[in-house]
């Protein structure tokens, strides 16, 4: 079903299917099922500094050993797969490690020009501007929770105060995007003033390509830059 679905919305809608991704792509067998329908995906990485490497996976879950460069070595034969790297564990005491290692990725696998890379919203510290400075796409987790009760009264002060310090904390890191659950879009939508100058990135879980009619349940992605969706893998970790 999801061949056939994304199938139709590459042929119809193409500049839609291009924003489309695969959410937590973990695994290899994973990962070789969504390269092969999707234009990108979302992996999720913790930096070991002792290892002084990335490993895919999330916690709480126990790292399984799969290093963020093999994950890569399994997508080399798709050069226009962009990448989401959710990066769980952004810390400005091994950050120039972390740098060091994604530059090594960089000049492997050509990786910077496609390549988001989030971080989380407790993640503020002047060293990650380096980041876009570099050339990778740099996003601000948006806290979900906190978000998410703001979206039945958006406009209310203290919902208005948030996004500005949301806004700040963006720019203050050097974020060109924000990224967020879809259920924060109406809070995103009505203080979108704040955010005229960065970028949109969002998942919807409730959305999965797997579903018969997942084609006409996309609406239109204008204004937004990536969109994350389920996709059922028996490579699910």
């Amino acid at each position: 079903i999801a061949r056939l679905e994304l199938a139709h919305v590459k042929a119809t809608r193409p500049l839609d299917y291009r924003k489309l991704g695969a959410h937590r792509v973990n695994t290899i067998g994973k990962l070789i099922e969504a390269k092969s329908l999707f234009a990108g995906v979302e992996v999720d990485v913790v930096f070991d500094n002792k290892a002084g490497d990335f490993f895919v996976y999330h916690p709480p879950k126990e790292s399984h050993g799969l290093k963020l460069r093999e994950l890569l070595l399994a997508a080399k034969d798709r050069a226009d797969l962009w990448f989401w790297l959710d990066w769980k564990n952004a810390k400005e005491e091994y950050f120039d490690a972390a740098f060091s290692r994604l530059d090594a990725l960089e000049n492997e696998f050509s990786i910077k020009s496609r390549t988001l890379v989030e971080t989380g919203s407790d993640a503020i510290f002047s060293l990650l501007r380096g980041l876009s400075r570099s050339g990778f796409t740099h996003s601000y987790y948006l806290p979900t929770r906190e978000a998410i009760l703001c979206t039945q009264q958006p406009r209310e002060t203290k919902c208005v105060e948030f996004a500005k310090a949301v806004a700040a904390r963006a720019r203050q890191i050097g974020a060109g995007v924000i990224s967020f659950d879809g259920n924060a879009s109406q809070f995103i939508n009505a203080n979108m003033h704040n955010f005229a100058d960065l970028r949109i990135a969002s998942w919807q879980l409730n959305l999965s390509a797997s579903d018969q009619g997942f084609s006409s349940k996309i609406g239109p992605l204008d204004g937004i830059d990536i969109l994350l969706v389920r996709f059922p893998s028996i490579f699910f970790y």
